[in-house]
């Protein structure tokens, strides 16, 4: 009777037990003992259980019997031999070998992709100018190049007039990734740059219009055009600061050596006080038009408009609550001033001497409404117009709308 060997799978329920009538199983023998003509031989790789996490987990949690459609597509697609599929269904990774770092040698079919061996994608060249260097030239899904200002063609951009002042790295991955529905571009395609189509970049020149090559709107800036630039485009992009982000236009504080305008541009200019900072939601900033509910008309309204500063919308709020106040003092000094009145009206209805007493009523009602009434809602009025023009005008000097940070 074999001996019985244990063997792991992708493709199997588990643990199994495997008879063979071999002392030692092809399987389970010395890797160093298999043709290398056989497959590409992986080396052990020791994974530390504590620096495992959940993520880290990527094997079926429900294995069936049978190779899964999309895996036998790829050897397909590779031509693999009936050995490597044997090799692949057998000889796998087990979630046991890589928590206690004992897993061996195995065989990956060429071109698989298994555990980040490499696959065969469709070999999309870029056109290469003259003046750039690709790293790596031997990977068409994600690259470098260093060169010129180049959006789009060869033609395109500062390097395509000639500037020598428009140097440029553009990092990119899965070129005409969106091309075809998603598909991408077909094999053998020659791709240009695309900011459109490429799967993600950042791109950084030193000369450049950034704002049309990224297709991004004029908003209250307008469009930025021959500068520097640096332009991060993906499905999705996430700045993350574990002790804070700052969002900062403007010159450095505290430089010295750059003379009395401080530091300038890249082309050597003047740079404003504080230039804008605009969250532009959509890509759109143009006016909207909109009903006005409460006047009953038809209102422009701007799309990017400024936002409110918190502590100044605060004070705003509280000087209008003391107005409010107001209002309401007088009003109530009114009412006291009228209810004597009432109760003095009472004697005007008897014969004619209460006039005489009503007359004096009336005058002292009269002196009490415009000292404690009429004199505060003057004052009141004031206090409106002082509030409005602190907090609603751009020349307050407490204005809630920020004049620099705009959003949609």
């Amino acid at each position: 009777m074999g001996k019985k060997t244990k063997i792991w799978s992708f493709f199997t329920s588990g643990e199994e037990e495997k008879e063979s009538n071999q002392t030692t199983s092809e399987w389970s023998r010395d890797p160093a003992t298999i043709g290398e003509e056989e497959s590409e031989i992986i080396p052990d790789i020791a994974v530390e259980p504590s620096a495992r996490s959940s993520a880290d987990d990527v094997w079926p949690t429900n294995p069936t019997s049978e190779i899964a459609p999309e895996i036998q597509d790829m050897l397909n697609t590779n031509a693999a031999t009936e050995k490597e599929l044997a090799s692949t269904s057998v000889n796998s990774y087990s979630p046991e070998a890589l928590a206690n770092g004992s897993m061996g040698a195995s065989k990956i079919p060429t071109g698989a992709g298994l555990v980040n061996s490499g696959f065969q994608d469709p070999h999309i060249v870029f056109n290469r100018a003259d003046g750039e260097t690709v790293f790596p030239s031997t990977i068409d899904t994600a690259q470098v190049i260093v060169g010129n200002d180049r959006p789009a063609s060869k033609p395109s951009g500062y390097g395509g007039v000639g500037s020598n002042r428009a140097a440029s790295v553009d990092v990119v991955v899965g070129r005409m990734a969106s091309a075809r529905g998603g598909k991408g571009a077909k094999d053998k395609t020659y791709a240009e740059n695309d900011f459109a189509a490429d799967a993600a970049r950042i791109h950084i020149s030193q000369l450049t219009d950034i704002d049309k090559n990224f297709g991004i709107v004029e908003g209250i800036s307008g469009v930025q055009a021959q500068r520097s630039g640096i332009g991060i485009k993906a499905d999705g992009v996430r700045m993350i600061g574990r002790e804070g982000i700052k969002l900062v236009t403007g010159t450095a504080l505290g430089w010295k050596g750059l003379g009395p305008k401080g530091e300038p541009n890249s082309l050597g200019g003047k740079i404003q006080p504080a230039p804008t900072i605009e969250l532009i939601a959509g890509n759109r900033s143009e006016p909207q038009t909109v009903f006005n509910l409460s006047q009953g008309g038809i209102e422009t309204v701007g799309s990017l408009q400024g936002v409110a500063k918190g502590e100044n919308v605060v004070a705003a709020l509280r000087d209008l609550g003391a107005i409010v106040d107001e209002l309401w003092s007088a009003t109530f000094n009114f009412m006291m001033a009228q209810m004597v009145f009432n109760a003095g009206l009472a004697p005007c209805l008897a014969p004619l001497p209460g006039a005489v007493v009503m007359a004096g009523i009336a005058a002292g009602v009269s002196t009490t409404q415009a000292i404690y009434s009429l004199n505060p809602l003057y004052q009141t009025r004031n206090n409106r117009t002082v509030w409005e023009t602190n907090y609603l005008t751009r020349a307050g000097y407490r204005f809630i709308e920020s004049k620099n940070v705009f959003s949609t």
